[in-house]
C-alpha cells in the first residue's frame, strides 16, 4: 500500500449502542375531538380535532428499552396559534435521552377561552396515560413541559387542576403529572397588568397587548380581576400544591420579565414545594439557548430526579 493511499484510507469499529437513541416521529395523533366553535354561539354539531406530535426513543443495541417516562410539551403561540411544528426538532435532544415526548396542540383563545386551552392540556395528559403501552411510556411518570404561553397553561392545569376541566368531558377528574418544567412563562397575570410599565402603555396598546387576549371584550380597567384566576401564582397563593417545577427564564426577556419566575420560585419555595430555578443569563424570550445541550441535561436530570413508582394526580 503506497504512502497516498494509507493517508486517504480509514476503518473504525465504534459502539454507540449502550449510549444513543434514535427519534421516531408519529405526526398528528389525534388526541380530542370537541367543538368547532365555543358555547353560547348556537353550533355544537360541527366537531374539530386536535392533535399530538409524538416523538419516541428508538434504542439501538443494549440501550434501555422502555418504557420511557413521558413528556407533554406544550408549545407557545402568544394563546393565539400554538407553535407545535416549530419546536419539532428543538426537542430531539431531549428524546434522544430516553423520554417520549408528545407536543399537544390546543384550542387558540382569539375564539376559545384561556380555561379551554387549559382543559385541552389535561385532555392531552389524560390521553397519554390511557394510550401510553401503544409509544413504549411510561403511564405513572409523566411531566408538563410548556414554553411561553404554554408554560402558562402548563402550570394552571397543575396549580388550577379541575377546576379547568371542561364539564361535558366524560374523561374529566384527576390527570397524574410527576413534575413541570416552565420555561419563560408568565406566572402572574394580574400583577403584570398592574406594573409601571404596563400602566405607561396607551390604552390601544393594552388592549392590543398578549395578555389582552385572556380576557378579551374586557375594559382595561377590569383586566387585573379578571387576570387573577388565570395567574398560576395566585392558585399557589390559594392553596394550591402543584408538583415538583423547574423554572428557567431569561435575564433579558423584554416580553415576559424575568421577575415573573422570581416570585414564581419565592412562593413555590416558601411553602415547601420541590422547586429548582434557572435565571439565564444574556437570553431573551424563547432564545435557543433554551434547548442547548447544558439545558437538556438538565431538564433531563431533573426528570430522572422525579420519576418513581406511582404519580399524584392533579
Amino acid at each position: 500500500m503506497g504512502t497516498a493511499e494509507k493517508e486517504t484510507a480509514r476503518r473504525d469499529e465504534l459502539d454507540l449502542s449502550c449510549s444513543v437513541y434514535g427519534c421516531g416521529y408519529l405526526h398528528d395523533v389525534e388526541y380530542k375531538r370537541t367543538r368547532t366553535f365555543p358555547k353560547g354561539t348556537g353550533i355544537s354539531a360541527l366537531k374539530q380535532s386536535l392533535h399530538l406530535q409524538i416523538l419516541f426513543p428508538s434504542p439501538v443495541g443494549e440501550a434501555e428499552k422502555g418504557p420511557f417516562p413521558i413528556v407533554v410539551f406544550v408549545p407557545g403561540g402568544a394563546w393565539r396559534t400554538p407553535q407545535v411544528y416549530f419546536r419539532v426538532p428543538f426537542l430531539v435532544d431531549l428524546v434522544r435521552r430516553g423520554f417520549l415526548v408528545a407536543m399537544a396542540g390546543y384550542r387558540g383563545c382569539e375564539l376559545f377561552r384561556c380555561e379551554d386551552a387549559v382543559s385541552d392540556v389535561r385532555s392531552a395528559v389524560r390521553y397519554m396515560r390511557a394510550h401510553a403501552a401503544e409509544y413504549n411510556g411510561d403511564p405513572d411518570n409523566i411531566f408538563l413541559m410548556g414554553e411561553s404561553a404554554g408554560a402558562h397553561l402548563a402550570m394552571l392545569a397543575v396549580c388550577g387542576g379541575p377546576d379547568f376541566d371542561d364539564p361535558e368531558e366524560t374523561a374529566a377528574g384527576s390527570v397524574p403529572v410527576r413534575g413541570v418544567l416552565e420555561l419563560y412563562g408568565p406566572t402572574d397575570c394580574s400583577g403584570h397588568v398592574t406594573t409601571p410599565e404596563f400602566s405607561a402603555l396607551s390604552d390601544k396598546e393594552a388592549l392590543t397587548s398578549p395578555l389582552a387576549i385572556l380576557v378579551r371584550g374586557c375594559l382595561r380597567s377590569e383586566f387585573a380581576d379578571r387576570l387573577r384566576p388565570l395567574s398560576p401564582l395566585w392558585h399557589l397563593q390559594q392553596g394550591a400544591v402543584p408538583p415538583p417545577m423547574l423554572l428557567a427564564h431569561g435575564d433579558q426577556d423584554r416580553l415576559v420579565p424575568v421577575w415573573h419566575a422570581e416570585r414564581m420560585f419565592e412562593a413555590l419555595a416558601g411553602a415547601g414545594c420541590p422547586v429548582e430555578y434557572i435565571r439565564l443569563r444574556n437570553a431573551g424570550h424563547g432564545s435557543w439557548l433554551f434547548y442547548e445541550t447544558y439545558m437538556m441535561d438538565r431538564y433531563a436530570q431533573f426528570i430522572r430526579k422525579h420519576t418513581g413508582p406511582a404519580a399524584p394526580g392533579i
